[in-house]
């Protein structure tokens, strides 16, 4: 136990912010506007995600993944990452 209270209060450490470690990741905000079609024709849809991750790439490719696994019929137009 004095290990890990030793861990959490130490601040020599540049990964430790107030004395926590820090495991956290920068926000993005992703705007996808994907397409589907309908029995009406083709819809355009657009969708806002926040996301946790290491680079905007990687925030793009959550973002991707996620709408094609949800909305298999839909093609992908465009995902614009913006970090918060």
């Amino acid at each position: 136990m004095k290990l890990l209270e030793r861990l959490v209060t130490q601040n020599d450490n540049p990964a430790r912010v107030g004395g926590a470690i820090r495991y956290e990741r920068p926000t993005w905000r992703v705007t996808c506007v994907f397409k589907r079609q309908e029995i009406c024709g083709l819809v355009s849809a657009e969708a806002i995600y926040e996301v946790a991750a290491r680079n905007e790439e990687e925030a793009r490719k959550s973002v991707r993944s996620f709408v094609l696994r949800t909305h298999p019929e839909s093609t992908i137009e465009s995902l614009q990452a913006i970090r918060q």
